[in-house]
């Protein structure tokens, strides 16, 4: 937790080589944690895009709505460099295919989040082809897909979302995972704009 809310931090101030600096430090001194790490690096530097573009939308003030969404450009870049450093540092290790899927999904979830949907469509396709049965590449493949937002992505979408609402299992609690209400979320979006 403190590794990835150093590199959060850096990348918050605007100091963007000092959090891939961190990154790949991290990625040095802690090579078995560096996905998780960058999975949760990710997830909040998005949260921080997403806020920033919120702020953007609704600010009445030309110069502030600008800088509003370079800062939210900025640190979606951010992401998808810290991405790419650990894509790069991870094929370097030598690792399997199989092993390097949670990093690749790390990339096409930066990839998305920067706003590149055909890009993170493209980069998925392989992988969904490989690993079809994998409810992560599944649900990284359909939020692409629906990110893209053409007749024919949603459609993809819609049939990948359907896919993990049916295939999920239940939790040992009796409730059903996160992904489970995000894909039935998607379906019923993807319903209604048809």
């Amino acid at each position: 937790a403190a590794l990835s809310k150093r590199i959060v931090l850096r990348a918050g101030a605007e100091q963007f080589d000092e959090a891939a600096a961190e990154a790949q430090r991290m990625m040095t001194d802690f090579p078995d944690e560096a996905a998780t790490v960058i999975d949760s690096v990710l997830t909040d530097l998005d949260r921080q895009a997403d806020d920033l573009r919120q702020q953007a939308a609704v600010e009445v003030v030309t110069t502030k709505r600008q800088a509003l969404t370079r800062r939210a450009t900025a640190v979606a870049t951010t992401a998808a460099a810290l991405a790419q450093l650990l894509v790069d540092w991870a094929d370097g290790q030598g690792f399997e295919d199989d092993r390097m899927l949670p990093y690749r999904l790390l990339l096409a979830k930066s990839k998305l989040l920067a706003g590149n949907a055909a890009e993170a469509v493209a980069y998925l396709e392989p992988l969904l082809a490989a690993y079809g049965d994998d409810a992560e590449v599944i649900h990284q493949s359909a939020e692409a897909h629906f990110a893209l937002g053409t007749d024919a992505a949603l459609a993809t979408a819609a049939t990948l979302f359907s896919t993990l609402i049916q295939g999920l299992p239940v939790n040992d609690d009796g409730t059903y995972p996160p992904r489970y209400y995000n894909a039935w979320m998607r379906y019923l979006q993807i319903s209604e704009k048809r």
